[in-house]
C-alpha cells in the first residue's frame, strides 16, 4: 500500500462509504432495540397469563429471559447512540431518545425479576384507632373519654 495522499474524490467516496455503512450498522441497531421492547411486554405478558383460575407462577426462564432482553436493549441503544454521535446525525436524534425512554419505561414497566407467585395486593392498612370501644348502646356520655 501507498503512502500518497488521498484525492479529494477518492476522500469524499470513502468518507460516504463508512457514512453508509454507519448509518446501517445504526438503523440494525433500533430496530434490534424496538424489536427488545416488544419482547419486554410479552415476555411480561406471558409470564403472568394464567387460565381458568389458576395461580400465576413465574419461572426462572422469564426472569432470564428479562434480564437478557434488557441487556440487548441497552446495548442496542447505546449503539445507536454513538453511532448516530460519530456520524453528526441531527436528525435521528428525536428517534433514539423517544425508543431510549420508551426502552427505560418498559424495562420498568414489564419487569420479571423475580420467580413464584407475585404479590400485587397489598396488605390491608392496621387499624389507627386502639383505645377502648363503647358499646353501651346509650349516649357518648357513658362511654369513657365521652
Amino acid at each position: 500500500m501507498s503512502d500518497a495522499p488521498l484525492s479529494a474524490a477518492d476522500a469524499d467516496a470513502d468518507a460516504e462509504r463508512r457514512d453508509s455503512r454507519l448509518k446501517a450498522f445504526e438503523g440494525l441497531a433500533s430496530v434490534v432495540a424496538v424489536g427488545a421492547i416488544a419482547f419486554l411486554f410479552f415476555n411480561w405478558f406471558g409470564a403472568h397469563l394464567a387460565f381458568y383460575g389458576e395461580p400465576v407462577a413465574i419461572d426462572a426462564d422469564s426472569v432470564s429471559s428479562y434480564w437478557t432482553t434488557v441487556g440487548v436493549l441497552a446495548a442496542a441503544v447505546a449503539a445507536t447512540v454513538v453511532l448516530a454521535a460519530r456520524r453528526r446525525a441531527s436528525r435521528a436524534w428525536p428517534w433514539h431518545l423517544a425508543v431510549a425512554a420508551l426502552g427505560v419505561a418498559a424495562s420498568f414497566l414489564f419487569a420479571v425479576t423475580t420467580t413464584g407467585t407475585p404479590h400485587d395486593d397489598p396488605t390491608p392498612p392496621r387499624p389507627t384507632y386502639t383505645g377502648p370501644h363503647c358499646y353501651s348502646g346509650g349516649d357518648s356520655s357513658e362511654c369513657p373519654g365521652g
